[in-house]
């Protein structure tokens, strides 16, 4: 059996501003971080800049190893409703209700 990793690294380009160091940018691989930070130090040469390596566990899908509970699922949820479309409805009705009240949360921190 093969090695399969659980985490994934990532490369974070940082800037030191008010005191703290920030997070400016996330890459995949260092190379690009590199680049990322060649191109703030030369853009904002004011402020230090570094690169921090990170390890981020993999978030793995629920439904990657049992494919058959995702379709028991999904019609279990369709038995609720007449037609595929009237699904569809209230998915849409769902998002369009969680859109508004992020929209009224953000409204409010500000």
């Amino acid at each position: 059996m093969s090695y399969k990793r659980i985490t994934e690294d990532e490369f974070f380009v940082q800037g030191y501003y008010s005191n703290c160091w920030e997070d400016v940018t996330c890459e995949e691989t260092f190379k690009e971080a590199r680049v990322q930070l060649k191109c703030y130090n030369e853009n904002e040469s004011q402020y230090p800049h570094r690169i921090q390596k990170r390890r981020t566990k993999i978030q793995k899908n629920y439904y990657e190893d049992k494919p058959e509970l995702l379709e028991e699922e999904f019609n279990s949820f369709l038995t609720g409703f007449n037609s595929l479309e009237d699904a569809e409805n209230c998915l849409d009705a769902t998002y369009k209700n969680l859109k508004n009240q992020y929209i009224e949360q953000k409204k409010k921190e500000f």
